[in-house]
């Protein structure tokens, strides 16, 4: 693809704030976050790529790139604009995957001691569906930052998720306990993972288990974040039109 590093018009100030956290690891996962739900991931992944051509041996920046090459493939806007849609089939062609793929790999390897690495690498799994490689990754950022709320977090969603594939029922119901106990550890640590998908989490987590009336609660509460916030029309009539689903599941 041509001329992908000026689909979007030069940005110092954005240049400059990435630069700024780079040399934190944890700072800058929180920043292509925060910058995520902004929606500029994809301007992000770019001036990430630009960076990474010149240190392309530093694993920490190897780690940050490919998180933000990941989020960036990931569309936050119910309507992407033509530029960010051109730079998302950019960093899902195998130009731009497979180096970032093998960074990853690189930065997993060359930072074991880093609970941000793993993390930042678990999300990626869980993402793709591959939620024991995600549960495991997290385990180990929790057992080398056990204050740190979004290890519990990674590897609640991973042990959850794991139901979707999952017959047998009492599997199903000790993943689901897991994850909630996970997930009120996450909370207590760091309460802003509920403006993410935490209370979500809880509602799936809660269903499993067939405790829909507090399934309903955590809905609710995260249905109130989102008008909040003014979450997009069309989030919030998909979040409505599930609750309506959970309420019906509660008997008289």
């Amino acid at each position: 693809m041509q001329n992908i590093s000026s689909t979007f018009p030069p940005d110092i100030k954005l240049e400059s704030l990435i630069a700024q956290n780079m040399p934190n690891i944890r700072s800058a996962f929180i920043s292509i976050l925060f910058l995520h739900s902004k929606g500029r991931a994809q301007e992000v992944a770019l001036i990430y790529e630009k960076f990474i051509k010149k240190s392309d041996k530093n694993p920490h920046i190897k780690a940050q790139y490919a998180f933000a090459h990941f989020v960036g493939t990931v569309l936050f806007q119910d309507k992407p604009t033509p530029q960010q849609s051109k730079v998302v089939s950019y960093l899902l062609s195998d130009v731009s995957l497979l180096p970032c793929n093998q960074l990853r790999k690189e930065s997993l390897s060359e930072l074991p001691k880093s609970p941000e690495a793993k993390i930042m690498a678990a999300m990626y799994y869980r993402y793709n569906a591959k939620w024991k490689t995600a549960f495991d990754l997290s385990n180990q950022s929790i057992k080398l930052d056990p204050k740190w709320g979004y290890g519990y977090y990674l590897r609640g969603q991973s042990a959850r998720a794991q139901n979707n594939t999952i017959k047998n029922n009492s599997i199903k119901i000790n993943n689901a306990n897991t994850a909630i106990h996970d997930f009120d550890k996450a909370e207590k640590l760091n309460p802003e993972l509920k403006y993410q998908n935490l209370y979500i989490e809880y509602v799936n987590a809660y269903s499993d288990l067939g405790d829909y009336k507090s399934a309903l609660a955590y809905m609710d509460k995260f249905l109130g974040i989102a008008k909040k916030r003014e979450d997009s029309p069309r989030k919030i009539q998909e979040l409505s039109t599930w609750r309506q689903s959970i309420a019906s599941q509660i008997k008289p």
